[in-house]
């Protein structure tokens, strides 16, 4: 859920923009999806914070708000066995099996093909298959429900003399079922996700000019639309052709000069009910960067033409950020961001799979139950201020507040709210202008190697015409709380609850509050052996956890992970 927070200094969102020196941090504290692991970061590979020093600023937040609302696609978290020295070992093996078909695997491997040659293997299959009760709203009381996620990835890497080059090829298969009565023939999805992608980079740090450039395809396709059940005809498809690159050119010891840029060619495929749509994004984002003994700054833009169907544009964002260490322990910081968000087959999919990207309603549905092809999100600007302080030995605090506004927002609404028997809720995706203002906290506390928490508040006041009509699952007030501890050896313990109040209509609507608390224990038998067993929601409460998609009552499972 999708939310999270992101760092604005690197807003295009592509993994070259990495690279950049204001990134290099120990500390990170934000929420993000995980394609490979639902929530693998909650408990035990919990950053250990160093102490800051931020008179050198050596401590970053990711201090963006966060997207919201995206689907994990893995119904049961695994939080307790992900190695914690993965970089010991070339092998990870995990398997766990538990109630309601709960089921968590993954292989990894690191193969020295030489000394400049290197290939990482992964696979990884997660899903379930299994009765879930449905929330109250709904006359339908239960679904046997069941959706299979299976990935594989190969990454392999060359290093030259002066530079890196690397390959990298994924594919992805996302099975599931709707709910639905089962008079309504077909009733199962097919998503199928891949690419193929090219890198090169220089790998000499101490040189004055460094580069990283990229380009590859990326494809995703749906095999069955939602809505169109018995219409085996309807298909949707998508390729991206993406190329991106950094250029970074140092002018002295503490300060250089970026151009980052990204490319992204846009095809788009509907067989059936749709229609074809092609177009191409440019993202340029050119920055200064300068570091006192107290201060940093960035000041910078973002350009973003847009080409396709007969219409060209170009919006504009500011790109700035600043901050000052009061003393020691303490810094104040301002940022002003803002950026393109290109609104593709994964994004809408991690949003919520069972829409299909194309099929969006306008704003006045049902009246008008038309269609229109999906809006890249804008937003013309991101401000916030906020505090990083560290008042007492191993407590890192940060306290921010900002303003957000966005063009062509992405909303996710059940329309009507209630599921029966004879009409299947139909997930809308709608997209409309919206302003945020948010505020919130992030604490964390470690003493020793023996007990960690951390916890992360945010507030959100919305101003969304479709959050006035609809029913959506936008956070209005979200926490999410986790522990780890470990009272002896080879014997660890966690704890995790999360809490998001959604937004309310002008008609007093509002979806049940997800309401989640789960714990994990795991014992290391071996150096090489881990067992471990989890619990997830303990409260057996019942709520829609994403659009369409109700939460599974109290459900365990049981593993073992081996490094080898």
């Amino acid at each position: 859920m999708k939310k999270r927070y992101i760092l604005l200094a690197a807003l295009l969102g592509t993994s070259f923009l990495q690279t950049q020196a204001q990134l290099d941090r120990t500390v990170v504290v934000e929420n993000i999806y995980n394609p490979d692991i639902m929530n693998a970061n909650k408990i035990n590979v919990l950053p250990t914070p160093e102490e800051p020093q931020t008179n050198q600023a050596e401590i970053e937040y990711a201090t963006a708000l966060r997207p919201v609302n995206e689907f994990d696609f893995c119904p049961m978290a695994n939080w307790g066995t992900t190695p914690e020295q993965e970089a010991a070992k070339r092998g990870y093996l995990r398997a766990g099996y538990g109630t309601g078909g709960n089921v968590d695997a993954r292989l990894h491997y690191l193969f020295d093909l030489s000394k400049n040659d290197k290939l990482n293997a992964s696979f990884s299959l997660h899903g379930m298959n299994g009765t879930i009760d449905l929330p109250s709203d709904a006359s339908i009381k239960e679904w046997d429900a069941r959706s299979y996620r299976t990935r594989g990835r190969l990454d392999w890497l060359h290093r030259f003399k002066k530079l890196n080059f690397g390959i990298s090829a994924e594919g992805e298969s996302q099975v599931f079922n709707y709910i639905r009565y089962s008079n309504l023939g077909n009733n199962h999805q097919h998503n199928t996700l891949g690419s193929l992608q090219a890198t090169i980079s220089s790998n000499d740090h101490t040189a004055r000019i460094r580069f990283k450039a990229g380009t590859g395809v990326l494809y995703g396709s749906q095999k069955y639309a939602y809505g169109y059940w018995d219409d085996k005809s309807e298909r949707y498809s998508e390729t991206i052709i993406r190329t991106n690159g950094l250029v970074t050119g140092d002018i002295n010891e503490t300060s250089n000069i970026n151009i980052a840029a990204q490319m992204d060619n846009v095809f788009i495929y509907s067989k059936g009910k749709g229609r074809d749509v092609s177009y191409t994004s440019l993202q340029l984002n050119p920055h200064y960067q300068a570091t006192g003994e107290k201060w940093k700054a960035r000041i910078g833009a973002h350009i973003d033409p847009l080409l396709g169907n007969g219409h060209a544009t170009c919006k504009f964002a500011p790109d700035l950020y600043g901050e000052y260490s009061l003393t020691k322990d303490y810094l104040v910081y301002a940022e002003v961001g803002g950026g393109r968000q290109i609104n593709d087959f994964r994004r809408i999919n991690q949003f919520n799979p069972y829409s299909t990207p194309y099929r969006y309603k306008f704003n006045n549905y049902p009246s008008n139950p038309g269609y229109y092809a999906r809006t890249d999100t804008y937003t013309p600007i991101n401000g916030q201020l906020g505090v990083k302080a560290h008042p007492v030995k191993d407590l890192n605090l940060r306290i921010f507040g900002g303003y957000r506004i966005s063009d062509n927002e992405l909303f996710c609404s059940q329309y009507p709210t209630s599921i029966s028997a004879s009409h299947v809720t139909h997930a809308c995706l709608m997209q409309g202008d919206a302003t945020a203002i948010y505020a919130g906290a992030t604490i964390q506390y470690t003493w020793k190697d023996i007990f960690t928490t951390q916890a992360e508040l945010e507030w959100n006041k919305w101003d969304s015409d479709i959050l006035d009509k609809y029913p959506t699952l936008h956070p209005e007030m979200s926490l999410h709380w986790n522990a780890s501890l470990q009272p002896v050896k080879n014997l660890r313990i966690g704890l995790d609850y999360k809490f998001e109040q959604r937004c309310k209509t002008v008609q007093g609507e509002r979806p049940d509050a997800m309401n989640n608390l789960g714990a994990t224990v795991s014992y290391q038998f071996l150096p090489w052996l881990t067992a471990y067993v989890q619990g997830d929601n303990l409260l057996n409460q019942k709520y829609y956890q994403y659009i369409l998609y109700p939460a599974q009552g109290f459900n365990a499972l049981i593993g073992v992970a081996m490094e080898f």
